[in-house]
């Protein structure tokens, strides 16, 4: 989301990237106590033990520093801690704030074991609650973007580019969540039919979905990069750093502002292709804002006249 790091947009994104980053599938190696012996017993896990896992605050803060140290030239002002600091407050708020997302988080890191049931359930209730809470604030995001474009100067690219990130970012939520619907049933079935057969649905889901997640998790890291570098300089302190204000192209560096331009539309560009390839995207129309409405018709007269 542009112009503003307190947006619901930009919350429900970081952890939906978060929650994208706790699917890794892969064998490992448990302990377990039987009449006073320790059994060493190998299994298959779709999602991490809690011992392998990163917690949201950690993948925020790991996330924040590498996006900032990315950044070429930071103004004086600039304090690394300050920023991350905040913007791990925020988004642990958004979390809190929410009783059932913050329920289904917490059953994503279920007891080591063979069958990842509840935590894919989790997951599920997760991803269908972000998606819920994006489609109900999509029309607040667009009008606020349309508000931006009118009071800034900056070139239209840059917000046509912001707005196909929001509008494939809540494609691509769309998609896992139906996805991760049809991955919870399909666990819960597979259940008695033993091991390998639940292994194989771990394995068909991950070669299914990782093109996606992955090209996803490129346009999120794009988007953040962009808008971080404008934010940072069209602001004077921290806190403004989380407001949204009009911005202005004239403290950028042209050739660093289309370099990330440029990459935005590449992965922009990557993840229409793989959402095309997905046969749980349904293409939905986004209606318009009246903000944006109004606008369309102020430019529209302009050039008449």
């Amino acid at each position: 989301m542009m112009a503003s790091n307190t947006t619901l947009g930009s919350s429900s994104q970081s952890v939906a990237d978060y929650l994208v980053a706790s699917i890794k599938p892969n064998f490992e190696v448990i302990r377990e106590r039987f009449k006073g012996m320790t059994l060493h017993k190998r299994v298959y896990r779709l999602f991490p033990s809690e011992q392998n896992t990163t917690d949201l605050v950690s993948f925020i803060r790991q996330r924040d520093i590498a996006l900032i140290h990315e950044v070429k030239s930071l103004p004086e002002w600039f304090d690394e801690r300050s920023y991350v600091e905040k913007s791990v407050n925020q988004i642990s708020a958004f979390v809190e704030g929410d009783r059932d997302l913050s329920r289904a988080m917490k059953r994503i890191v279920g007891k080591a074991g063979e069958l990842d049931q509840e935590s894919a359930i989790g997951y599920s209730e997760a991803f269908e609650i972000l998606s819920k809470k994006m489609h109900a604030t999509y029309e607040q995001i667009e009008s606020e973007n349309a508000f931006l474009f009118l009071k800034s100067k900056m070139p239209s690219e840059y917000f046509d580019l912001v707005n196909r990130a929001e509008v494939l970012g809540l494609a691509r939520l769309d998609v896992i969540a139906r996805r991760s619907k049809s991955l919870e049933s399909q666990l819960h079935m597979a259940s008695p039919r033993g091991f390998a057969h639940w292994s194989r649905i771990a394995d068909n889901y991950k070669s299914e979905m990782s093109p996606l997640m992955a090209a996803g998790r490129l346009v999120s890291e794009s988007v953040s990069r962009l808008d971080f570098y404008v934010d940072v300089n069209n602001a004077a302190n921290i806190g403004e750093l989380f407001l949204v204000k009009p911005l202005s192209d004239a403290n950028l560096d042209k050739q660093e502002f289309g370099r990330y331009l440029g990459e935005l539309d590449s992965a922009l560009t990557t993840l229409q292709t793989e959402l095309v390839w997905q046969p749980n995207w349904i293409q939905e129309p986004f209606e318009l804002s009246n903000t944006t409405m109004d606008l369309q018709r102020s430019l529209a007269n302009i050039v008449i006249a």
